[in-house]
């Protein structure tokens, strides 16, 4: 008995304001499932009455069909048809009752109620402060995770430090706290709270058991699967993306092979355990033939979620990772591309199109697999693929220019497209003009000497900006009080320059855009940029390398000429009925998931070290904890939405 009066101790004043579906908790808690049920058909809702029911096992005799399935869970069945109380369960309700007469009749008689001899004042003390700071069962909120941390922590109190056990939803917080706030926070709170947080240890296990550590140049399709599964969605969009690594050569004991060296690609794609060897001669060898890695390329599935929920923004699943040293084609992107399209559809997932930055040979590739003026030599993406996207262009549409049937789309992610054609605007070699007017960052400049920032809010960095993808200075150079201003200082070429762009903002970035503004301004901007271009072009004294240097770069005008045209046919497919409506959420066909990542990737630094950078093996390790983070926040999500 002395057990349950440890455990019960510091509740014992408070269960007296305990009632219906509160108590019913408690004693399901503390004493048992049936215990519990028995107490609640009998409509015994507190102390009070429990304490004034001379036997709670005497109903069990009755002849009933509304307590029949608890009485086979309670009760033993004679051949005589009798029903026996089983001895554990008679036992728990009756050590439960007479503790709570033992303690009622001490207070009645001002006696100090003592659970056993090992209890201290100084324990009952502690316990009973911290029940009057929160009383776990009378929370709004059972199923909180303050109500189930504190339970679990008060539980463990009463046990041995090599018998503490975890809720699964303590192990979860305990994992993901552990992964942002690093090793020497989470050690520092667990010693300091015993029982509290799970052992390193034990959470190395847990994380482990999820199964999320990705290796170099595996593509986790069956993972994949199952998460799209999860999450309710069998469409998706794949975006691609690389960052700077340390040039350094690891050994990964777990898989028994190294990281860090540049893999060779076979049709574009990387080979898993390329750099496995049991040979120090060979190993030397392979510094000497092989780069090592300068980036990490990653590949990121966002899925499209059929319910309009927070879960439209679902967290991207990290599909493959590897090191590679910037020497690839168009060709091998492509060759990558149709591979992953392919392998999907064995798994009955729909690739709705692929998305990167504006890097030539993504840009390249974007254009062989539409058919936007050029054709990709000797690799044929339509034949035998009866789940192509196909579009019915209208005979008068002159201005499209994409293939009416391909087997995916692509599209350039939108942050990296503004803040190029806001580049260009700082460039020193641009003399960009429009109809003879000068289109010049300096009218900008004009602006913040000589008008108050109050009028546009400006800063000299947003125009001279150090970071050259900073895409928060696009949204201040477009704002409407700047171009407000413009018009007002007769700098009308700049103005168009910026209105475009804050168009393309609207387009391809922002997420409240209806789509069908989207497509409005998406062309404004296209047809603007062709009457340019053809302006310049009927321009005979120019010479074509003046005429490219007075309008944005070619990468640029592409990349705005093919989102147009992938934005216009995913708005037909759905309409059509040939993809599901929830492919309109178009904002999310970006590269930012892999920039998010590697954001994130570089935050993960812990607390005692200043290096933000990682190489390939480091990469792959934080790789494995954010997509724990990222599987437990798609958990939750979907357990609020239902």
């Amino acid at each position: 008995m002395a057990g349950m009066e440890r455990e019960l101790l510091p509740f014992l004043e408070n269960i007296s304001s305990y009632s219906d579906d509160v108590f019913y908790a408690f004693v399901k808690e503390f004493v048992g499932d049936v215990e519990s049920e028995i107490l609640e058909i009998q409509r015994i809702k507190d102390v009070r009455i429990l304490l004034q029911v001379p036997d709670v096992f005497i109903f069990l005799q009755i002849n009933s069909k509304g307590i029949l399935k608890l009485k086979e869970r309670a009760c033993f069945v004679t051949n005589d048809l009798q029903y026996i109380v089983r001895p554990g369960i008679k036992s728990n309700l009756e050590q439960f009752i007479e503790t709570l007469r033992k303690y009622y009749k001490s207070t009645s008689t001002n006696e100090n109620f003592v659970s056993s001899q090992t209890t201290t004042n100084a324990i009952k003390e502690t316990t009973h402060c911290m029940c009057h700071l929160i009383d776990i069962y009378q929370s709004n909120q059972p199923k909180s995770f303050i109500n189930i941390f504190v339970s679990n922590l008060l539980k463990n109190m009463t046990r041995s430090s090599n018998n503490y056990q975890f809720d699964p939803i303590v192990n979860k917080f305990a994992s993901v706290f552990n992964i942002l706030a690093g090793n020497n926070a989470y050690e520092f709170i667990r010693l300091n709270l015993p029982g509290s947080l799970p052992s390193t240890t034990t959470l190395k296990t847990y994380n482990q058991n999820m199964n999320l550590q990705l290796r170099e140049c595996e593509f986790r399709f069956d993972s994949l699967k199952d998460h799209l599964a999860f999450v309710d969605s069998n469409h998706v969009f794949m975006s691609e993306d690389s960052t700077g690594v340390i040039s350094s050569v690891s050994y990964d004991s777990k898989n028994d092979c190294f990281n860090g060296f540049s893999p060779q690609l076979e049709n574009g794609l990387p080979t898993v355990d390329q750099f496995q060897t049991n040979s120090y001669t060979e190993l030397q060898q392979w510094f000497e033939d092989f780069d090592k890695s300068t980036l990490i390329n990653a590949l990121l599935i966002e899925p499209l979620i059929r319910n309009n929920s927070s879960l439209v923004h679902s967290r991207p699943f990290i599909l493959s990772a590897y090191g590679t040293n910037n020497k690839y084609t168009a060709i091998d992107v492509l060759r990558k591309w149709m591979y992953l399209y392919h392998e999907c559809k064995k798994r009955n997932i729909n690739v709705v199109g692929f998305s990167s930055d504006c890097d030539s040979r993504y840009l390249k590739a974007m254009q062989l697999s539409l058919g936007f003026f050029i054709r990709a030599p000797n690799i044929d993406l339509l034949t035998g693929n009866n789940s192509l996207l196909e579009i019915n262009i209208a005979s008068h549409w002159n201005f499209f220019f994409i293939r009416s049937t391909k087997p995916y789309l692509c599209m350039q992610d939108g942050i990296h497209l503004v803040t190029k054609i806001r580049n260009r605007l700082l460039s020193e070699t641009a003399n960009m003009s429009i109809n003879n007017e000068e289109i010049d960052v300096n009218h900008l400049f004009y602006i913040i000497q000589n008008y108050p920032k109050i009028d546009h809010n400006l800063v000299k960095s947003d125009i001279f900006p150090h970071d050259r993808q900073n895409y928060s200075s696009c949204l201040k150079i477009t704002s409407d009080d700047v171009l407000n201003l413009l018009k007002h200082i007769n700098a009308s070429a700049t103005y168009v320059y910026l209105y475009l762009l804050k168009l393309g903002i609207l387009t391809y970035v922002k997420t409240d855009t209806d789509i069908l503004v989207r497509l409005y301004y998406g062309w404004i901007v296209t047809f603007s940029y062709r009457m340019w271009w053809t302006s310049l072009q009927i321009k005979r004294n120019f010479s074509q390398k003046e005429k490219d240097n007075c309008f944005i770069t070619r990468a640029a005008w592409l990349s705005s000429e093919l989102n147009v045209h992938c934005l216009t046919a995913i708005i037909i497919l759905v309409a059509e009925g040939r993809l599901p409506s929830y492919a309109i959420n178009t904002h999310l066909f970006s590269s930012q998931p892999c920039e998010a990542t590697f954001r994130s990737a570089r935050a993960m630094t812990g607390i005692l070290s200043s290096i933000t950078n990682f190489s390939v093996f480091e990469f792959l390790q934080k790789i494995g904890k954010i997509s724990i983070l990222n599987q437990i926040k798609s958990t939750d999500e979907a357990n609020d939405d239902t």
